[in-house]
């Protein structure tokens, strides 16, 4: 899309970046004639003016502060993402491993109940596959505590599919965003 773009009348393009570093020398031409701003997913390398976003970092840091609250007696717990090639997945992941088993309060990481990140399983944006992906990781983990949701439609799809394997009410979902199903769940009491 962004190689076949005609600029010509367009003041700026805004763009999300599935691959900032293979995408980087595309968006330097297209700032040749136009101002490119980043949203959502960064290209740091590329020659763009500015990125718009949250810190994905302090998010993925957040999403696991919210399993050890919601799971204060530790377990297994399972991550779903959309990819692992854009860069705002990749900082959630890190900032999820970074904080899930991380020291509080001054505590040593001996103190106080562990997690274990038993996969981070990727969908490719695939809804039946990430079904399968869960549902797969319910059978091979059957102590599993909760699911992390780390982009917008997998809130929904947890739920779904928990609820199909009669599961809903009995794993924590954290997850991210306000799609309409999520917030029913988020109601209900199961995200």
């Amino acid at each position: 899309i962004l190689a076949q773009l005609n600029l010509k009348g367009v003041d700026g393009v805004a763009i999300s970046s599935l691959d900032p570093v293979t995408q980087s020398p595309l968006i330097n031409r297209v700032c040749e004639d136009a101002l490119v701003v980043t949203y959502d997913s960064d290209a740091p390398l590329s020659a763009r003016d500015t990125y718009v976003g949250a810190s994905n970092l302090a998010a993925g840091k957040l999403a696991a502060q919210l399993v050890r609250e919601a799971c204060p007696q530790g377990g297994e717990v399972a991550c779903v993402l959309v990819n692992l090639t854009k860069e705002n997945m990749i900082e959630r992941r890190d900032g999820f491993e970074a904080a899930i088993n991380a020291p509080t309060d001054d505590k040593s990481a001996d103190a106080g109940p562990t997690y274990e990140v038993v996969d981070f399983l990727v969908d490719e944006s695939d809804d039946k596959s990430c079904r399968e992906l869960i549902a797969k990781t319910l059978d091979e983990h059957p102590d599993l505590v909760c699911f992390v949701g780390m982009n917008a439609r997998h809130g929904p799809l947890l739920m779904r599919v928990l609820k199909d394997e009669d599961r809903l009410g009995k794993i924590t979902v954290i997850t991210f965003d306000d799609a309409p199903a999520t917030l029913d769940g988020l109601a209900a009491g199961h995200v």
